[in-house]
């Protein structure tokens, strides 16, 4: 209920205040403590596997209280986007390694993507890993001069469909 310019009203709010008492209330404080430390410990747990494997578990679900429901965030979205930009992080050192390879090899680009850990000063140690592969340790793609990720399906489409590439 509105009182007034679009400003809420007294009795709104106060509404919400005595939903929200009312709702911690029912809930004890030690119960919510232990519904958000197993969600977060889960949230944990799954954060060590790699991203194929956590994907194929499905999302986590949220408590169902209501008050969970509204204080603990969905970070289904923020893993999502935060390993897109672990991969074209590694896309993009794996770039570089390219341009300081060539640039030493009279313009000369890589066979493969592991003579850039090759020879008395290599550009790289190890080869980028590719996140979104099964393991999450399997090196970053190389064909035809483009360097790529599986992408989000986990299968090499050779630098098509939703493979991530350095293009």
């Amino acid at each position: 209920m509105m009182s007034g310019a679009g400003t809420p009203s007294y009795w709104s709010n106060a509404g919400m205040i005595l939903f929200c008492d009312a709702l911690i209330l029912r809930y004890s404080k030690q119960g919510l403590i232990d519904n958000y430390a197993g969600y977060f410990q889960e949230e944990i747990r799954r954060a060590q596997f790699p991203y194929q494997r956590a994907k194929a578990l499905g999302p986590l679900a949220i408590p169902s209280d209501p008050l969970s429901q509204m204080a603990i965030p969905d970070t289904g979205k923020l893993i999502v986007k935060t390993v897109r930009f672990t991969a074209q992080d590694h896309i993009l050192l794996a770039r570089l390694a390219v341009q300081v390879y060539r640039s030493e090899h009279a313009d000369a680009a890589p066979v493969t993507l592991d003579a850039l850990t090759q020879g008395n000063n290599p550009p790289l140690s190890v080869v980028p890993a590719d996140p979104y592969s099964l393991d999450g340790n399997t090196p970053l793609r190389y064909a035809h001069g483009q360097i790529y990720s599986v992408g989000e399906n986990g299968r090499d489409d050779g630098g098509r469909g939703d493979d991530i590439g350095d293009t």
